[in-house]
């Protein structure tokens, strides 16, 4: 019952992986590997597979060991941090109790002024020669029994700066000036100074001094860092610091100090303190001190969430960090909850391993229940070393493991290869079989096995296949031949159909034009030949007017009313200028009759000498009124730069054809330029003329261009293929140029190319042999 459930699901399994699709890839590549490849890899898995497990088993439980490690090395680290400062603060006890009892024995009462004047001299020397201590205090501070200074000795730090030096070679070396300022300071405000006082006991702490106490002594300068500029990009809010003004740093003024205040007893009465104490404010000399005795890298005190000493670098790598905020998580933990806080937090952009613990004032030795934290001491070793010891671990592990596998790979393919030889000779054949290389035969070998009759009906299948392609190429040849044939002939047969439909076209226009033109002559001709008449016969009859004006000066009534009436003196000035422009309407008109019939031998089959400039004319007369201004259109400008050809023999009706069509496609290139707004001014077609020479003969070369929308690159290939066009249904049959290409290079032996650049227009060159 269990094995058949158990199969149950191990089908279901197998069934439902199999409908994967990148399982299926991999299926369909490992059945088109060859059988070498596949025993080889087969043999490389089974020696692979466990040496890759056990390497990795090794590393992973190194790894473990790796980060355990550096967890205890950041809880030493802590501990050898708080240590370190709770032997300061002893440090400091003790100097503070030395001097209380040379106070003492000196009898130096404090609440008397005039006993304080007499031994002024004294009470400096006192307070001026301490006792030595290993981590020199910043100040030593006197007060009478109400917590006001009456002597005091205050160092500050003047060689303080951000940077970062190497630890091992260069150890920080503070140097102090020392402050002047007048004694009567309260520092009653101080909770450790009042409390010693109240409480009549000595006591030692690290505490936070007010901005107005530091100005008071001197001390606010080294102490104000204000808050830097630290990166949250792509950071969570976890990782972020609290908003400013979560604690209470004064707008990051305020001072993290270690005091140490003793109160003053003189015949069992207490009549002052002695304070001892540090500014740890850019006072690097702890935390440097920290790094090199406890084995970790970085070390940081914290007023709250606020750096003040610190030796983690900036993220230029040259400063320290000094005025940035802990992360939020830290804060919570540490601040809030009062805990220890342990593992990766990112500081000034980089990744850290990191151990927290908070900081309490001397308020903890009163009462340890109530105590907050106001600060928080940190250690530890950046991301990239713990990576770099994993790496190193990772590579020696992965080394070995690599080492045997290669040593598998070498032992695996020559066995594989041994195994498969037979069965690869025979895929090689196949293959040359497949490619059609039909010549090819296997060796026979003596085996007689499966293999060795293979071999056989193997090579006897290659000779027939060899002998039933060579069958089949042949009537493919054949069948090809054929259609090529057949293609060929409806291609010209396209092209005649065409080419007759054109023709009968333009047979038809070419009659209609030669009868209009006739048509239109003859009138004409009666009009221009009388208008010299017409002009004669009035420049008569105004003679013969002015003559009776002359003898008659005083006509009629009747006669004056007619003459008014008529207006004779504008008659006799413009009837001159209408005949005048009835003369040149008259010769237009028969220049347009003279064009027409130029046109209408375009089917003239004779091949006669023309100069082909007059030609050109005479299409652009015929064209003119394309080329006009209209309704959003300014007008096609005509530029001619014609150099002196000869003229030369060709079929007259057929080159005028090709340029009507040349400029018929111009202008709908440039009407569709403005269309489209690729233009907006100055269309125009240039027209070159010049004789050129090819191969010791002359050609005359005639250069069509315009700056119309042009034709894209991968069609410029085509333009001249028959029924090929770009333009509407309807407005293009895709014959006007093939048929101009076969007019010029068929009928003249010339040449016809186009040179195009889409959006800036479109070239045609035509040369013609002289």
């Amino acid at each position: 019952m269990i094995w058949r459930k158990f199969s149950s699901s191990c089908y279901r399994l197998i069934l439902k992986y199999s409908q994967n699709p990148l399982l299926q890839g991999l299926t369909d590549y490992w059945q088109n590997r060859s059988f070498q490849f596949k025993l080889s890899i087969l043999l490389i898995l089974s020696a692979a597979l466990p040496t890759i497990l056990a390497t990795q088993g090794i590393i992973i439980v190194a790894r473990n060991e790796l980060e355990e490690s550096e967890t205890k090395s950041l809880h030493k680290g802590l501990a050898d941090f708080q240590y370190h400062i709770q032997q300061v603060k002893n440090d400091y006890q003790v100097n503070a109790q030395a001097l209380q009892q040379r106070l003492e024995q000196a009898e130096i009462d404090t609440t008397n002024p005039d006993a304080l004047v007499q031994k002024k001299e004294l009470l400096e020397n006192i307070i001026n020669n301490p006792i030595d201590s290993k981590y020199q205090p910043s100040f030593y501070l006197f007060t009478d029994n109400e917590g006001r200074t009456i002597a005091h000795n205050i160092r500050a730090i003047s060689n303080f700066n951000d940077d970062l030096v190497n630890l091992k070679n260069k150890p920080v070396t503070t140097i102090y000036r020392y402050i002047t300022v007048p004694t009567g300071i309260n520092t009653a405000d101080i909770k450790i100074v009042n409390h010693a006082l109240r409480q009549q006991r000595s006591l030692s702490g690290i505490e936070i001094l007010p901005r107005q106490f530091l100005e008071k002594i001197g001390l606010d300068i080294q102490a104000n860092i204000g808050y830097r500029r630290q990166p949250i990009n792509n950071l969570t809010i976890s990782q972020q610091p609290f908003p400013i003004g979560t604690y209470d740093t004064d707008n990051a003024r305020i001072g993290l100090s270690i005091l140490a205040a003793q109160p003053i007893t003189i015949n069992g009465r207490v009549v002052g303190t002695v304070v001892v104490g540090t500014l740890l404010n850019r006072n690097y000399q702890l935390v440097d001190q920290i790094t090199k005795v406890s084995g970790v890298t970085t070390a940081t005190l914290f007023a709250y969430d606020w750096r003040v000493s610190t030796n983690v670098p900036n993220n230029d790598g040259k400063t320290r960090a000094i005025g940035t905020r802990v992360a939020r998580k830290v804060a919570e933990a540490v601040l809030e909850r009062k805990q220890t806080f342990m593992g990766q937090v990112n500081i000034v952009g980089k990744s850290y391993r990191a151990a927290y613990a908070p900081i309490y004032s001397h308020y903890d030795q009163i009462n340890n229940t109530q105590a907050k934290p106001i600060g928080i001491y940190y250690v530890g070793n950046p991301e990239t070393k713990v990576q770099q010891t994993l790496n190193s671990l990772a590579l020696t592990g992965y080394s070995i493991g690599g080492g045997f596998i290669l040593l598998a790979i070498i032992i695996a393919i020559p066995g594989a290869n041994a195994f498969s030889r037979s069965i690869t000779e025979l895929t090689k054949f196949a293959q040359s079989i497949g490619r059609g290389e039909l010549h090819v035969r296997l060796q026979i070998s003596k085996r007689r096995d499966e293999i060795g009759i293979l071999e056989k009906e193997l090579n006897y299948m290659a000779q027939q296949i060899s002998i039933n392609i060579q069958t089949m190429t042949a009537n493919e040849l054949k069948i090809r031949a054929s259609a090529q044939e057949l293609q060929d002939a409806l291609k010209e047969l396209k092209i005649a159909q065409t080419q007759l439909v054109q023709n009968a076209k333009m047979s038809g226009l070419e009659n209609l034009v030669a009868g209009i033109a006739h048509e239109i002559n003859n009138p004409v001709s009666f009009i221009y030949g009388n208008i010299s008449c017409t002009e004669e016969y009035i420049q008569d009859l105004i003679y013969l007017i002015k003559l009776y004006q002359s003898n008659y000066p005083n006509p009629p009534e009747q006669i004056n009313g007619a003459l008014k009436e008529v207006d004779l003196e504008f008659l006799q000035q413009d009837i001159p200028k209408l005949l005048n422009s009835m003369t040149n309407g008259v010769q237009r008109i028969r220049r347009i009759v003279e064009s027409l019939r130029t046109f209408s031998r375009m089917d003239e089959a004779e091949y006669k000498l023309v100069n082909l400039h007059n030609n050109i004319d005479c299409i652009l007369a015929l064209i003119n009124y394309k080329l006009q201004s209209k309704l959003n259109f300014p007008g096609i400008k005509i530029i001619k730069k014609y150099e002196h050809i000869p003229e030369i023999k060709c079929y007259v009706g057929q080159l005028n054809q090709v340029f009507m069509n040349l400029f018929n496609n111009a202008i709908d290139a440039i009407e569709e330029a403005f269309e489209k707004n690729i233009i907006t001014t100055n269309p125009e077609i240039l027209i070159k003329t010049k004789v050129v020479q090819h191969d010791k003969r002359d050609y005359i070369q005639i250069t069509i261009a315009d700056n119309g929308i042009g034709i894209a690159d991968d069609i410029q290939q085509s333009i001249f293929d028959p029924f090929f066009t770009t333009k509407p249904v309807g407005k293009g049959t895709g014959m006007g140029l093939a048929i101009s290409y076969q007019i010029v290079t068929e009928k003249h032996h010339g040449s016809l190319k186009c040179i195009s650049t889409p959006g800036k227009g479109a070239e045609f060159i035509i040369q013609i042999p002289v």
